[in-house]
């Protein structure tokens, strides 16, 4: 009998919850842990680059404020993600980032894009 191996899916990134959701870091556990597909929300900046975050506000998790869809990279990029109400020491993540991650990852992974159209 031929089995099939088993499909884990990751959502938001998060495998370990010592990360933030959809962060670099969260992308990074679950690669390390053999998943095959992690679902990530991305969310539309200013500037048309996308940013991993999943609510409309920026200080719903991370240290900024005020609509996503207002800011730059450049802006974003300056930020923390936030768990529990408090600044963590990561980067506020972007698309290409999380991209370039799994292009240089040993196995293949299906990414699945979750977007935020708050803007829209």
């Amino acid at each position: 009998m031929n089995k099939l191996p088993v499909l884990l899916v990751h959502h938001a990134a998060n495998r370990d919850h010592n990360y933030p959701p959809c962060s670099i870091q969260s992308l990074k556990s679950c690669l390390a842990a053999g998943a095959r597909a992690i679902e990530v929300d991305i969310s539309p900046l200013a500037d048309g680059r996308f940013v991993l975050l999943h609510g409309p506000h920026l200080e719903t998790s991370t240290t900024g404020s005020g609509p996503v869809s207002l800011h730059t990279a450049a802006e974003v990029g300056k930020l923390l993600y936030t768990r529990q109400g408090h600044a963590t020491i990561e980067k506020v993540g972007f698309l290409e980032e999380a991209l370039e991650l799994l292009e240089g990852h040993s196995h293949p992974v299906e990414l699945q894009l979750d977007l935020k159209p708050h803007a829209f």
